[in-house]
């Protein structure tokens, strides 16, 4: 009979810490991601072939210090980049009393190949804001 309660006697023991452990656990601040508003682009009108292409971006990221930028991703389709521009919203009380901006951020593009190619800059809302580029042979 000993023998089983000892046992018995720590498990419960590491039970009840474990639980009290989880249990104080302070909720983390909720956090969304959403597509930053471009206001404008601004690259070269032309490149060489073999040369990069570096396009900066700008507009407001957001109204406070809740808002961050998080990362720019683009995607090729046919003569066309597409490049979305992304931030997050993490939920502090109170926010930060300030306006962010995507002050230039910079978004590189290689390899791309003679002829006329589109930067689209996708938006959260509507038509996205486009810009051509010409890469000379």
């Amino acid at each position: 009979m000993k023998k089983l309660i000892l046992p018995f006697f720590i498990t419960a023991i590491l039970t009840v810490l474990m639980t009290l452990g989880t249990g104080c656990k302070k909720d983390e601040p909720s956090s969304n991601e959403y597509i930053i508003k471009i206001d404008s682009i601004v690259h070269p009108d032309t490149i060489n072939a073999g040369e990069t292409l570096t396009v900066k971006f700008y507009g407001v990221i957001g109204n406070d210090g809740c808002h961050s930028f998080d990362r720019m991703e683009g995607n090729q389709n046919g003569n066309k980049i597409e490049v979305t521009t992304y931030g997050i919203y993490k939920e502090q009380d109170p926010c930060p009393l300030l306006v962010l901006y995507l002050d230039g951020a910079e978004f590189t593009i290689s390899n791309l190949t003679p002829g006329e190619w589109i930067i689209s800059a996708i938006q959260p809302s509507g038509p996205p804001l486009e810009g051509k580029v010409f890469v000379k042979e």
